[in-house]
């Protein structure tokens, strides 16, 4: 029970630890992703439609571009009506989290899932943020895979298994071998205590090592060598009795 509260303690401190690192790290893309759209922007001669979306569609790929090893997508969203919403990819920004950034402009994030390439869902962190810019309004959304935050969880969990299944392996074969070795000098004094009672006062205990049951027996063959003595000296007065009476 203590080896899988500890795994368990183990595995939700690097759990936090994984999800954190990859909330600021995101944090940090998002900042600078969002300095970017709004400079964009700001640098409209005119705010025309098709201006506007050549921009968002440039802000979006540029972005998305910018991956490199760290995998993730972008998607920018409206607030103003009659704008188009931008991909980089097939992704679905979680409505909560739309709500939560239209409603309190700032940064916020989520986790979410993901469809894969074979169709199963990942788990992914979801961050977004507003972008205000010569009057228009959107929602800057990035899409990080946690695949690798995963796969490093999924070995320290099967790393701890297994420790902990050596670990309780171990400590079972040392608690057997302290067992034993405190349970057989305790049985053979009740086997030697049986025999005395018995009248085979001539029994002794084995006395090996200098610990505590080495003492106890020492103890215990003292303690049958006087029993021992005063049945013989009882004998002796008997046969004395028995010569007086005669």
């Amino acid at each position: 029970t203590v080896t899988v509260l500890i795994g368990v303690t183990i595995l939700h401190q690097v759990q936090s630890g994984l999800l954190d690192s990859a909330t600021r790290s995101a944090s940090g893309q998002l900042n600078s992703g969002v300095s970017y759209a709004q400079s964009q922007f700001s640098a409209l001669p005119k705010l025309d439609s098709a201006s506007i979306e050549r921009t968002a569609y440039a802000v979006v790929f540029d972005l998305a571009g910018r991956a490199g090893q760290d995998q993730y997508d972008v998607a920018l969203l409206p607030s103003n009506p009659g704008l188009r919403s931008y991909y980089a990819a097939d992704v679905a920004i979680p409505d909560s989290l739309q709500r939560t950034i239209a409603t309190q402009p700032r940064e916020a994030w989520t986790f979410s899932r993901i469809r894969a390439a074979n169709g199963s869902g990942e788990p992914a962190l979801v961050i977004g943020a507003p972008v205000q810019a010569a009057g228009l309004t959107y929602q800057l959304y990035y899409v990080f895979p946690l695949d690798r935050e995963v796969q490093a969880l999924n070995l320290v969990e099967r790393t701890m298994i297994f420790a902990g299944v050596a670990l309780v392996v171990f400590l079972v074969g040392i608690a057997g071998l302290v067992t034993r070795q405190v349970v057989r000098p305790v049985r053979q004094a009740a086997v030697t205590a049986g025999r005395l009672a018995a009248g085979r006062f001539k029994q002794r205990m084995v006395v090996r090592g200098e610990d505590d049951l080495a003492a106890l027996a020492g103890s215990f063959n003292r303690m049958a060598d006087t029993v021992q003595q005063q049945i013989s000296q009882l004998r002796e007065l008997s046969r004395v009795q028995r010569r007086f009476v005669s």
